[in-house]
């Protein structure tokens, strides 16, 4: 039987931030005390920064590299410049 496909669906923020605080609890701490009020949102940025790489077209993103973007050549090898 073959395996199904995992389901393409978008989550929200709102969603995602739900899915910390059950963490949170799931750890036993409480997610609404002063310490941890912001942290599901924190955690939410910080993974959809973490992940932007996979809305980026990888065609796009090697034309921009080689043409004088961020990278540059050297010996045959891209390096960062600083």
């Amino acid at each position: 039987m073959p395996t199904p496909k995992p389901s393409r669906r978008r989550v929200t923020e709102k969603q995602a931030e739900e899915a910390v605080k059950t963490l949170l609890l799931w750890s036993g701490d409480d997610p609404s005390r002063e310490g941890l009020r912001d942290t599901p949102g924190r955690v939410a940025r910080a993974y959809r920064d973490w992940f932007s790489g996979y809305q980026v077209d990888p065609s796009a993103y090697l034309k921009h590299v080689r043409g004088g973007g961020r990278l540059r050549r050297n010996g045959g090898f891209a390096r960062h410049s600083l």
